[in-house]
């Protein structure tokens, strides 16, 4: 019998709502538009996918035991079939390159065969095991607010960043620029030795990530060979990503002193 994994229609949806954040419309490789799929030996569902700059996962709400396994499906003819769908969605894995899926849309019944890549054809997965940082709420707005200002050039890489900065003894800053307005937003205490630079993805924007406003951050430093990597953790969704190891702008130096102001408006 061909191994089969379900997974309600309502929580596929927004499973490949946040994974869309990182399907490139116009990406050059294949592979870039699959979902991978995973059941471990316990159970526990994942679906991912990758830019090969960040990869978001999401682990599904209940455990499904009936053996591991491990597959790829096309992303957009799958996201199209499940959009209409009202009851369970159900792969079928009939081989290394072909599933079939099987659900109902409104009373009837639909099956459709998808051509599917090998699993070895998809990129390596990134790993980070550092120290985790709480994320509150009040982090969470402050990160979405700077990311807003972030910059599009991309010939200044590291204004595309939002620094959480903790140089100095004093309390510790988010912010952004991108070379004509800055944003800034202090009373932080991270427990980080240096600062960290989070990049701007579109996941972050998404507003159903850290929707609770609890989340981890971990960080692994960069190497000789690779820059460094975050991970992004809240509830069933993680994004891994990589960031630079370029150095955020000393923004404080260009902030004029209150001394400096001639008109002051207190609100």
């Amino acid at each position: 019998m061909n191994p089969t994994l379900e997974l309600p229609a309502a929580e596929l949806k927004t499973a490949l709502a946040g994974i869309s954040k990182v399907i490139n419309r116009h990406r050059t490789l294949p592979i870039l538009g699959h979902v991978r799929v995973t059941r471990t030996d316990q159970g526990v569902v994942t679906l991912l996918a990758t830019d090969l700059d960040s990869t978001v996962s999401y682990q599904a709400e209940q455990p499904d035991p009936a053996g591991p396994c491990d597959f790829l499906a096309p992303f957009e003819p799958l996201n199209k079939l499940v959009k209409g769908s009202k009851g369970p969605v159900q792969f079928i894995i009939e081989g290394p390159e072909k599933i079939r899926l099987r659900t109902c849309v409104g009373a009837s019944q639909m099956e459709q065969a998808f051509a599917t890549l090998k699993l070895d054809e998809f990129p390596p997965l990134l790993q980070v095991d550092g120290k985790p940082l709480a994320m509150d709420a009040t982090l969470r707005d402050a990160l979405r607010e700077a990311l807003d200002c972030c910059s599009a050039d991309g010939s200044r890489y590291v204004l595309q960043h939002v620094c959480l900065d903790s140089r100095g003894n004093e309390g510790h800053y988010v912010a952004a620029t991108n070379g004509r307005h800055l944003y800034s937003a202090n009373s932080f205490q991270f427990d980080l030795k240096d600062p960290v630079l989070i990049p701007d993805r579109p996941f972050l924007h998404w507003p159903k990530f850290m929707e609770n406003g609890v989340g981890q951050l971990s960080v692994k430093s960069a190497t000789k060979k690779e820059m460094p990597t975050l991970k992004l953790q809240s509830g069933p969704w993680t994004l891994v990503t990589k960031s630079t190891d370029q150095e955020f702008p000393h923004w404080k130096q260009v902030v004029p002193s209150p001394e400096s102001y001639l008109t002051t408006v207190k609100l």
